[in-house]
């Protein structure tokens, strides 16, 4: 079929036109006509092409582009609605704001005795240093522990040293340190809400045998302390004891207290210096 003087379009997708990559018109001499059967129209006439009618490729190229752009968008919303649907996984959650940690309270730490000196007495001119610093560090641990139940332990403020601390005391001993626990610890104090050592002291002496096995010792113990009352007044702590200790089955205990005395004395507390005021100019 002969071709229209105003054909000057390009046949998208005909059987006879080669595709180009870069999506420009075929070669013209490779241009077949499409059949009737494909549902278009006849080509115009003369008439038609010269009142204006717009070319009969100009209406296949523009009906073709019209259903790709049909079905480009349908394609799109598939598969949007697929993966909303099912392909996406299950849908996300918002994301909740965290929750927040308890406030950590930083856990209290432990009274404990610096060796200031060490010294030994024997029943021979020979000494031992290495196994009397030993045993020191052992009566050093056994002290610590006491009064740090025996003072410094917020809980001791209001029911006394706990039951466990006593064993810090030989059996034979336990009942009456605990008759003498005014002279060995600071007892009940109402209203105490901080304590902090302020000085402590520790000597040991260490008692040889013969063989420089150690026997015993003597402990010299001075301890300073100061708190502060709810109401906003002072206390100031002092104790002053000498202890005796022994080995027993494998653990230093305090066999004796030849002396031991506390002492705590409520303070006020120190009232806030008045603010300078204006001063009062001379006047003429």
């Amino acid at each position: 079929m002969p071709r229209s003087r105003n054909d000057q379009g390009t046949l998208i997708g005909g059987e006879g036109s080669p595709a180009t990559s870069d999506g420009l018109d075929p070669d013209p001499e490779h241009e077949t006509e499409p059949a009737l059967e494909e549902g278009l129209e006849p080509p115009p006439d003369d008439a038609e092409a010269d009142a204006g009618a717009p070319p009969r490729s100009h209406r296949r190229r523009l009906i073709l582009w019209i259903g790709l752009g049909v079905g480009g968008a349908a394609l799109v919303a598939g598969i949007l609605l697929a993966a909303f649907l099912g392909g996406g996984g299950p849908p996300t959650r918002a994301a909740r704001s965290p929750t927040p940690s308890p406030a950590i309270v930083p856990a209290r730490i432990p009274f404990q005795f610096t060796l200031n000196r060490v010294t030994t007495t024997s029943f021979t001119e020979r000494n031992a240093p290495k196994a009397a610093r030993n045993a020191a560090e052992r009566i050093r641990v056994v002290l610590s522990d006491w009064y740090d139940a025996a003072f410094a332990d917020p809980a001791e403020w209001k029911d006394g040293p706990a039951p466990s601390a006593w064993s810090a005391f030989s059996r034979p001993v336990i009942g009456r340190a605990k008759r003498d626990r005014q002279a060995l610890s600071l007892g009940r104090v109402a209203g105490l809400t901080v304590l902090e050592p302020t000085g402590s002291k520790l000597n040991v002496r260490v008692l040889l045998d013969p063989s420089l096995k150690t026997l015993g010792a003597v402990a010299y113990v001075t301890f300073d302390a100061a708190g502060k009352l709810t109401g906003g007044d002072l206390l100031e702590v002092t104790n002053t004891a000498r202890f005796i200790l022994r080995p027993v089955a494998g653990h230093w205990v305090i066999v004796a207290y030849p002396s031991a005395r506390t002492t705590a004395k409520q303070r006020p507390a120190p009232r806030p210096s008045p603010l300078a005021g204006p001063t009062a100019s001379a006047t003429a």
